[in-house]
């Protein structure tokens, strides 16, 4: 709620607005990395939309917002050129900069910069028949470096980049997901007196993600499987560590996390 109390005193600071953005961001890489490195553009706006909704309850995420002011103009620059921006945070059909709050533009690849006279334009005091002002612009490109440009009053005023942010992303949950993977054969050993004598000695030869990869996509289930489903614990078993926490779907594709869904249900797991 602090952030937004600031957002209410009608001018929003820079570093709040950060911290939220890099929140939303750290979702995206979550729940919809597939988007990414797949570089579906729009899609990616749509979601990042979604995750900022609720931080701005009085306020409105639209995509692709081509109107303006209390009539819904069409939506131009100061030059009368028309356009769209990816993402604003702003209410509608008010053109004064308190209810302006922030204009993103994304681009999936660095180095692709011709939004940013958009956002140079947009942040700029109103003039010519462009009627409105935001408090922030804000470029977002993902790969292969995670950069931010922010924009305010006309200039582009702070740039940071985190190299190669999602591949180290991708990297750091691999490591935590072989953690994982010893857990739940720990967990079985322990608990229902099962030894996973080979699973354990794919983890030393594969590591736990390609150990992962080999059991899902071979055609039938795991040896392993069959018996922790004699045991009552499915919960144990690969597919559910994977398809029940969403944290480590970025590791797989889309066909891989149905498989798990799939076997899951055929055993009775899920309904």
């Amino acid at each position: 709620m602090e952030c937004y109390a600031e957002i209410m005193n009608h001018l929003v600071s820079k570093t709040k607005m950060e911290t939220i953005i890099n929140a939303a961001i750290n979702k995206l890489f979550t729940y919809d990395y597939q988007l990414i490195t797949n570089r579906m553009e729009w899609a990616t706006a749509h979601r990042l939309a979604v995750y900022l909704e609720g931080i701005f309850p009085d306020f409105s995420i639209d995509c692709e917002y081509n109107k303006m002011g209390p009539d819904y103009d069409p939506k131009h620059d100061s030059n009368n050129n028309h356009k769209r921006p990816d993402i604003i945070i702003h209410k509608r059909g008010d053109i004064h900069i308190e209810s302006n709050l922030l204009i993103i533009e994304l681009k999936m690849n660095n180095g692709e910069d011709e939004d940013e006279s958009k956002l140079l334009d947009f942040t700029d005091t109103p003039r010519g028949n462009r009627k409105f002002q935001y408090q922030l612009g804000l470029k977002i490109s993902f790969l292969p470096n995670l950069e931010f440009k922010w924009f305010k009053e006309g200039f582009k005023f702070k740039e940071t980049t985190q190299e190669n942010y999602f591949t180290q992303r991708l990297i750091n949950l691999a490591t935590d997901f072989d953690q994982e993977m010893v857990r739940i054969y720990l967990t079985a050993k322990k608990e229902v007196k099962y030894n996973a004598a080979r699973f354990f000695q794919m983890l030393q030869n594969h590591r736990g993600v390609n150990t992962a990869k080999i059991l899902i996509n071979y055609h039938n289930v795991s040896e392993g499987y069959v018996a922790l489903y004699e045991r009552g614990r499915l919960d144990l078993t690969v597919e559910a560590m994977i398809y029940n926490n969403q944290k480590w779907h970025p590791l797989f594709n889309e066909n891989e996390i149905q498989i798990c869904k799939q076997r899951l249900r055929d055993y009775n797991y899920l309904k």
